[in-house]
């Protein structure tokens, strides 16, 4: 809000989250602190790019299992 709040954790308002993870959030009133966070996700905003389905596809195939394998877990991370 402004720059003066900040709102982190893991909690997703869905019912796995409600019910079922122990999740947690911290909210934090420094402008300060927003001010860097907001720094920090533009700084990486900036760094990143879109990336096509050619070049997802054109990744090697350790990566692709890597992912595979990262997406089975999932469900509990």
């Amino acid at each position: 809000m402004d720059r003066h709040y900040a709102h982190i954790g893991s909690a997703n308002l869905d019912t796995r989250s409600l019910r079922l993870n122990f999740e947690m959030i911290v909210e934090i009133y420094s402008r300060t602190t927003a001010e860097t966070l907001v720094a920090h996700f533009e700084e990486q905003a900036e760094r990143s790019r879109e990336m096509t389905l050619r070049e997802l596809e054109a990744r090697s195939l350790l990566t692709r299992m890597r992912d595979a394998l990262c997406w089975l877990f999932t469900p509990y991370l």
